[in-house]
């Protein structure tokens, strides 16, 4: 015990440098590579790793969604769903869910029990949200034909010919920007289906 404890003390103190991102970082910040390469560690780090991944499931959704339809019907996958939700983990975010459902109940009976502070919160909402799409709106026909180009005038989630509206892979409410790389075309039947999901929450939603 005393020994693996020494060793882990050592590990975090060894330093790697990542070969995308040029970065020096610590070896715990890399995945462990089996193969035996790199002193035991992949030579790309983490993030870099996880930015690359979650690139590819964006350019091939369809790929991505057959990959989870077929794997979540292998026993093992099914295996481990089933521990997962036998798990302690589980059962905390149920009740976080819950918690979290049992807060907006509560806020809309007080909205709805309270109308002027119902509506000075809704004049709040609609003046940022205002203002966010007037700052859209000027640059909308220019983003348009950008992402034409770039995807084809096809939505990016279900490929609906002529999509209608302007989707944030990133949502505003959890940190994305209105940079274009930021922005897919999308039909309005995914984009009211998405809400505030990130795109690859919402590929793994549809994917159910």
């Amino acid at each position: 015990m005393v020994g693996r404890i020494k060793f882990l003390m050592e590990e975090r103190e060894m330093l790697k440098t990542c070969k995308k991102c040029n970065k020096e970082k610590n070896v715990t910040e890399f995945f462990k590579d089996s193969r035996g390469y790199s002193g035991g560690y992949m030579a790309v780090c983490k993030a870099c790793k996880t930015e690359k991944l979650y690139k590819w499931r964006i350019k091939n959704a369809d790929k991505w969604r057959k990959y989870v339809k077929e794997y979540c019907q292998r026993p093992k996958a099914k295996r481990r769903i089933k521990k997962y939700q036998d798990s302690e983990r589980s059962k905390e975010m149920a009740r976080v869910r819950e918690r979290s459902n049992k807060t907006r109940t509560m806020r809309k009976n007080y909205l709805l029990n309270n109308p002027e502070k119902a509506r000075a919160f809704n004049a709040r909402r609609n003046y940022k949200k205002r203002s966010i799409l007037s700052k859209l709106t000027k640059l909308n026909d220019k983003i348009r034909e950008v992402l034409k180009e770039k995807m084809g005038d096809l939505c990016f989630y279900c490929g609906e010919k002529s999509p209608k509206t302007l989707d944030h892979l990133l949502p505003l409410s959890k940190g994305g920007d209105n940079d274009d790389e930021n922005l897919v075309l999308c039909c309005r039947s995914c984009n009211s289906q998405k809400k505030n999901k990130t795109a690859l929450e919402y590929m793994n939603w549809c994917a159910k």
